[in-house]
């Protein structure tokens, strides 16, 4: 389990996982993440929780406000 923080305007890329279908648990805890994983389009807000498998690229976007949030791998 990690906390992490994104600062404002930042976009992270993966152009594949490093374990195929890896699963993560993410918990945003305050401002605003974009999570593009296989290509499906998430907008999380402070709250908001995701499960998902790494299978192929990923990418983590924040807007005007940073993003931090705890994620769990398995």
């Amino acid at each position: 389990m990690i906390e992490c923080e994104i600062a404002p305007n930042q976009r992270i890329v993966y152009d594949r996982p490093a374990l195929p279908g890896h699963e993560h648990h993410l918990v945003l805890l305050a401002g605003a993440l974009v999570l593009i994983v296989d290509g499906v389009r998430h907008d999380l807000r402070p709250g908001d929780c995701l499960r998902y498998r790494l299978r192929g690229a990923s990418s983590f976007e924040t807007g005007e406000q940073s993003a931090r949030y705890i994620i769990a791998m398995a």
